[in-house]
């Protein structure tokens, strides 16, 4: 089964610009694992219908996500930010109960203003609002994956200078 953290991951690798254009056989499942998967005994044309099936079926995953991101971003600065980097993923925002992931975006002189986890959501936006430092001299943009319970746990963090 597939999960919301699988979403975030698939978030991050979008986001840092990971793309696969037509992929292959080989892109896909990788050749040392052919031998145990008994792909090695294909012919070539077998391995183009099973490659074709297994891009219809991550089409369909693709389709079945929501395709959006809960954002929090307690400023004016930070929600253009989200909003950016929202329209450059391609990604809508969506209520965190529908969330693929979720998108934070703050503000701050520190180095690692928000924590690696949180026991709810709730919290972790309480976090964000708290921080002091709103007109900070960098953006640090956070993606957290989400359980079903709504506990979230960092998946990635950047962070670069405002303008």
């Amino acid at each position: 089964m597939v999960t919301r953290s699988m979403g975030a991951v698939l978030l991050t690798l979008m986001a840092v610009g990971v793309q696969a254009q037509d992929p292959t056989l080989a892109d896909l499942i990788p050749e040392a694992k052919w031998k145990t998967t008994g792909i090695e005994k294909l012919t070539s044309p077998e391995r183009d219908v099973l490659r074709d099936e297994i891009l219809v079926f991550l089409k369909r995953y693709r389709a079945s996500l929501t395709d959006g991101v809960a954002v929090i971003a307690p400023s004016v600065s930070t929600s253009m930010k989200a909003r950016e980097i929202r329209a450059r993923l391609g990604k809508r925002e969506v209520s965190f109960r529908f969330a693929e992931a979720v998108l934070v975006v703050v503000r701050s002189s520190l180095f690692n203003p928000l924590q690696h986890g949180y026991d709810s959501v709730g919290e972790l936006q309480r976090d964000a609002d708290s921080q002091l430092n709103i007109s900070g001299p960098k953006y640090h943009v956070y993606v957290y994956s989400m359980d079903d319970d709504l506990r979230v746990t960092q998946v990635s963090h950047r962070s670069f200078e405002a303008e």
